[in-house]
């Protein structure tokens, strides 16, 4: 698997995932993936940041 395969199974899943300076912020993701997001980090954070898979939450808003 790997990072655009990682964030396509978030958003399937009805997850949220973003990136904040260097972390990345999720909620409601799988227990399945938390070992995918640590492997893809560096990747994750890329991608992200770079827009190519938009943002990955439902909200307009984010929340603390």
């Amino acid at each position: 698997m790997n990072a655009a395969e990682v964030i396509a199974e978030i958003k399937q899943a009805g997850g949220e995932i973003w990136a904040e300076g260097e972390r990345l912020k999720f909620r409601d993701i799988p227990a399945r993936l938390a070992p995918a997001i640590r492997e893809h980090k560096t990747a994750l954070l890329a991608l992200l940041k770079e827009g190519q898979t938009g943002q990955i939450r439902p909200g307009s808003q984010r929340r603390s």
